[in-house]
């Protein structure tokens, strides 16, 4: 089992609030991160050391998109291919899709899922070493190795406190004070699929949770060691994160993965004059104006920018229009939307970024302050923004509904931004020169 390599387990199932407004519609799975999708970036690394069989939980309909990982395969030129599987079954929760999943394969034979396997979450993007976790958890004997890396806000993890490598005590997501240490879990586990299946069976179906059952309980009953990642992690299931992870890739900043093509060869006879270009990822079929400055930009297929344009440390995504002297700093602008011209978007402060959604249309000389979120108006748009909820708070405040070009538009924000931005009132949104 030496050169084995774990067979890689994906719980991708969520609604991706932290998200929003890019996930009000669309799967966080497909979310681009330097122009490709989020988790074919996680699953980049884990082919890296060798991980051939990929299992989605959660999502089937990615199935769409990534096939078999054919397309996944050629990008990166894996020998031999991956192969990536999904279940179609309905859970409640991360360790009861894994719980079914283990319990389906292993009933009706075929691609079986046996020995070591590797489970990572959706919303983690690390370049963890998975050799050295396999070692960690082969020299231990360990039933379960749970990644752990050094976290700020505690409250937001499972924390782990150890006895040399292992875990001697396990608590999901306490108050500050309570925390044991700031070891965090990255939702990233290693374990045999028979000693998981045969907890599951002991335990029955009630354990539907790895973080705040699964864990908790056989650091009690089993032996369950610690791996201290020391290198790259994102939890990038909010707009700042996601952001950071795609300029730390395009810096160079995160082992294993080497962007080599900066400029799709459809897009280098539509660069216009005068063009001020330093640390950009260019997608195919992309037409660039004249005296344009971009500055760690992530710019994908068939979009448009207009002359003039100033775009540092942010991402456009397909077939959006940046429109004629726009200053666009950190910030997301969405598929398929349009910034109006002489607009400024966002600002230099890297805790807040600005996202203007899918399909947006923005009128001229539009001021987007630092962590506004805009998205189209429809009456299920706004009931999901309302109903985004994180531990008993509003996630979002909607601060504005307006009607500028015939099509209405929200305007919300997160609690921390309304709180820090505005002193908890709503401000004025359309600030013209």
């Amino acid at each position: 089992m030496t050169n084995q390599k774990p067979i890689v387990i994906a719980p991708v199932k969520g609604k991706g609030t932290r998200l929003y407004p890019l996930t009000i519609y669309d799967s966080k799975s497909l979310i681009g991160i330097a122009n490709q999708p989020a988790l074919e970036r996680i699953f980049e690394n884990l082919a890296f050391y060798g991980c051939r069989n990929f299992w989605i939980i959660g999502e089937y309909q990615l199935y769409s998109y990534f096939r078999r990982g054919e397309s996944f395969s050629e990008r990166l030129n894996l020998e031999p291919n991956a192969m990536f599987n999904y279940t179609t079954e309905e859970d409640i929760g991360n360790a009861d899709g894994v719980r079914k999943l283990l319990d389906k394969v292993h009933k009706k034979g075929g691609n079986k899922i046996e020995g070591e396997i590797l489970i990572a979450g959706g919303d983690n993007f690390t370049d963890i070493n998975v050799d050295e976790m396999l070692k960690t958890h082969r020299d231990n004997n360990a039933d379960l190795t749970v990644a752990l890396t050094e976290v700020d806000d505690v409250s937001q993890y499972g924390i782990a406190r150890l006895d040399g490598k292992r875990v001697v005590e396990f608590v999901e997501k306490p108050k500050p004070e309570e925390a044991p240490t700031k070891l965090g879990s990255m939702f990233c586990y290693l374990a045999t699929a028979s000693t998981l299946k045969d907890f599951f069976k002991n335990k029955g179906k009630d354990f539907t949770d790895f973080g705040s059952q699964v864990i908790p309980t056989m650091t009690k009953e089993c032996k369950v060691y610690g791996y201290q990642h020391k290198g790259y992690w994102k939890d990038i299931g909010s707009p700042e994160n996601l952001l950071q992870t795609s300029l730390d890739i395009l810096s160079g900043k995160i082992r294993k993965i080497d962007i080599e093509e900066r400029m799709h060869p459809t897009s280098e006879k539509s660069i216009g004059h005068n063009v001020d270009m330093e640390n950009a990822l260019i997608g195919a079929n992309v037409e660039i104006g004249d005296n344009v400055k971009l500055r760690n930009v992530c710019i994908e297929d068939n979009c448009i920018i207009e002359d003039c344009a100033e775009i540092e440390n942010s991402m456009v995504y397909f077939s959006a229009r940046v429109g004629k002297q726009n200053k666009i700093r950190q910030s997301i602008i969405g598929r398929f939307a349009y910034t109006g011209e002489k607009s400024v978007i966002g600002s230099y402060d890297i805790d807040k970024v600005s996202v203007i959604g899918n399909n947006v249309r923005m009128g001229n000389e539009w001021i987007i302050w630092a962590g506004e979120l805009l998205t189209p108006y429809t009456p299920t748009t706004m009931k999901r923004i309302k109903d985004a909820t994180v531990a008993g708070n509003d996630l979002y405040k909607v601060v504005n509904v307006d009607n500028p070009l015939g099509k209405y538009i929200i305007f919300f924000v997160s609690r921390r931004t309304l709180h820090e931005n505005y002193k908890g009132l709503p401000p004025p949104i359309f600030i013209k020169y």
